[in-house]
């Protein structure tokens, strides 16, 4: 458990407050925020992905905030789409027809 939401966890229950897990772990994502491109490049490097996925058809999928963000990563990513997770389980067979590869975004 992070710093941060270790604090939260404990202000909402010396406060009374009802504990709520989907806010405490927005609350600590930005403490995360500053270590996350680093954790990536780290594991990239060591999963030697930049080679295995050159020529990769990716699609990119997410639900909610992790659409957003699959929709800020595909246009830096040749040959990738950002499909929300809602999307693709309706019509996956749309989607990932041409994909050699699906990244799932999640919290």
């Amino acid at each position: 458990m992070t710093t941060r939401k270790a604090e939260l966890e404990s202000q909402s229950q010396g406060a009374g407050v009802e504990h709520n897990h989907t806010w405490l772990e927005i609350e600590q994502q930005p403490e995360l925020w500053p270590t996350t491109l680093e954790r990536v490049r780290d594991a990239v490097a060591r999963l030697q992905l930049q080679s295995k996925l050159q020529d990769a058809r990716v699609v990119i999928t997410g639900a909610g905030t992790s659409a957003y963000a699959a929709a800020a990563v595909a246009p830096a990513w040749p040959r990738s789409i950002a499909i929300p997770s809602t999307d693709l389980l309706l019509a996956a067979e749309r989607y990932i027809r041409d994909a050699n590869v699906v990244i799932s975004l999640a919290r």
